[in-house]
């Protein structure tokens, strides 16, 4: 599907069927009360009360809609995507890696202080000494955010998109169960969702964004950050599913712990397979990220990583049967 967005208000006429969150730069919201308003008034220097209602659809043209009070503002108001007036740096075209010495933040444990499982530790640090042995400044860092706190609030932005989701299967199909047309952890989160205190959607988007300004402080003293990708190798199928409802959820939020930060932060992040665990022959990642708007860094490095320790050759034994 051709999806064309500017300032992320436009939308294919083909996709207006489908449910999910509106997202800006990392930050998301969509259903219940918070549906109807326009996500972004917080932010947008054409936003008026009436913002708060759910705004019309005007047709573009091109098979374009806008969902906006004022359609025909928003590229006069919008920072420019290129050239001068840019809100970031263009990544340009990277050939290879940078011989700038990097400050690279380490952090083994998660948000909420929780190490992963042996391989993936011993992998991590391998990947911070080849770092180190490549002459980049690695030292220890604390993740800037509190673990349980910041997981609550991811998982009630989330679990606005199931709720979205089935209410717009109700509107479709009144009368149907949803457990014969929704998956169980669908239906779960958007319980979570509807059951959760009136003012907990706000103040949830109100802590991501909160996150986001301690992550992008946090490059005031790093250039790079590297933590694991996930808690673990990948499980084995079934193990993790969405039939297994909220129960199979918990094991999800300890498998993906380290990468939500980053998602509600909008920055750059990448996975590069340094290790191979000596468990189950699975590539482990090393997750590096970096300050909003900084792609060029996390490819010259990705660069930079190959050349020191190729892995193109390598492939994972078959785990079928």
């Amino acid at each position: 599907m051709d999806v064309r967005e500017d300032v992320g208000r436009e939308t294919d006429l083909r996709a207006l069927g489908s449910p999910g969150m509106r997202r800006e730069g990392g930050r998301a919201a969509g259903a219940g009360d918070a549906e109807r308003a326009c996500v972004y008034m917080r932010h947008c220097d054409l936003a008026q009360e009436k913002c708060r209602d759910e705004p019309p659809l005007t047709d573009l043209g091109s098979g374009r809609v806008s969902r906006c009070w004022f359609p025909n503002s928003i590229e006069a108001t919008a920072p420019a995507a290129v050239g001068a007036g840019a809100a970031l740096p263009p990544t340009g075209m990277v050939a290879g890696p940078n011989k700038q010495r990097l400050r690279i933040g380490l952090s083994i444990a998660d948000a909420r202080g929780r190490d992963p499982e042996a391989d993936v530790r011993d992998a991590t640090q391998d990947a911070a000494t080849l770092c180190r042995d490549l002459g980049h400044n690695v030292r220890d860092v604390k993740l800037p955010v509190d673990g349980a706190a910041f997981a609550d609030a991811f998982t009630l932005a989330w679990a606005a998109i199931a709720s979205a989701v089935a209410k717009q299967v109700q509107m479709a199909a009144p009368g149907a169960p949803l457990d014969a047309v929704l998956e169980p952890l669908t239906i779960g989160l958007a319980e979570r969702f509807d059951t959760a205190p009136q003012g907990a959607f706000e103040n949830a988007i109100a802590l991501l964004n909160e996150a986001e300004a301690r992550y992008a402080a946090m490059f005031n003293d790093i250039d790079v950050l590297l933590t694991p990708v996930l808690g673990s190798t990948p499980p084995a199928i079934g193990e993790i599913g969405p039939l297994s409802g909220m129960d199979g959820f918990a094991r999800v939020e300890r498998y993906v712990g380290y990468t939500p930060l980053q998602n509600a932060a909008g920055a750059p992040a990448m996975s590069v397979p340094l290790a191979w665990s000596p468990k189950n022959g699975m590539p482990i990642g090393a997750h590096f990220s970096a300050a909003k708007g900084q792609e060029r860094r996390l490819l010259e490095l990705a660069y930079e990583l190959e050349q020191a320790k190729p892995w193109s050759g390598r492939k994972p034994s078959v785990n079928a049967g």
